[in-house]
């Protein structure tokens, strides 16, 4: 089985690597970039994922801010119903 347990954001220039993981028994899917309105910096955007929650048979929409990786996240929406892992998304913006 192939899961995504965490995020790693990599800078391609200085080979520095920031780990988030998730937490125990909880899978990410395809992770979107939503550029923010205001674009300064290339990390000015939130990073947008569905969780899958196993031992709590639960899912999120889980929002991080790519500037600040390792906070926790911005907004955290419990789904009504689990879905599985591995779902992909994308991002247009309005």
């Amino acid at each position: 089985m192939f899961t995504f347990d965490g995020l790693i954001k990599h800078d391609v220039q200085t080979g520095r690597e920031e780990v988030l993981m998730f937490g125990e028994g909880v899978f990410g899917s395809e992770t979107v970039v939503a550029r923010k309105p205001a674009v300064g910096d290339e990390d000015d955007a939130w990073l947008i994922t569905f969780t899958s929650d196993v031992p709590n048979d639960k899912s999120h929409c889980v929002v991080y801010d790519a500037k600040a990786f390792n906070d926790e996240p911005i907004a955290r929406i419990e789904l009504p119903e689990r879905i599985s892992s591995g779902t992909h998304a994308c991002w247009a913006a309005a």
